[in-house]
């Protein structure tokens, strides 16, 4: 029995209780994952290293990698909006944290400004090393 709410489903697990879905598996589409990294996931199903100059962002839901994902393999994606994303470093509590536009799959604390970019909030810093996930598509900048 799964049930959709939001981004994430809750399920029946084998002993009759229910659990929250917040991550399911994709496969890369070519280029490798890193662990902790911001992706895109294309209409395909496969995920890319997401970064703000990437013309089709507004297209591709946004997760991060829960796995290291090697080249065409397949990995854990976190996607549950509200998901507490651990184990990150130099975060400033209470900041937004951006997709880069400079270095794919990685956060910034500064949101996109170049003409072209696609400014995509990633969550807000919980602590140095802790941030809620919620992503949005804020704006294409012209």
């Amino acid at each position: 029995v799964a049930v959709k709410v939001d981004e994430s489903s809750i399920k029946e697990n084998g002993s009759g209780q229910l659990a929250w879905e917040d991550e399911k598996s994709f496969t890369d589409s070519g280029s490798g994952i890193a662990l902790k990294q911001v992706v895109f996931i294309n209409a395909s199903g496969q995920v890319l290293e997401a970064i703000a100059t990437n013309a089709s962002a507004p297209d591709f839901a946004l997760g991060f990698a829960r796995s290291a994902i090697t080249a065409s393999a397949s990995g854990k994606v976190v996607f549950r909006r509200g998901a507490l994303i651990t184990g990150l470093s130099g975060l400033t509590p209470g900041k937004i944290q951006y997709v880069s536009r400079t270095s794919a799959g990685d956060l910034t604390e500064t949101a996109p400004s170049t003409a072209g970019d696609h400014v995509y909030q990633v969550g807000r810093a919980i602590s140095a090393t802790e941030m809620e996930f919620d992503p949005e598509h804020i704006v294409e900048i012209l």
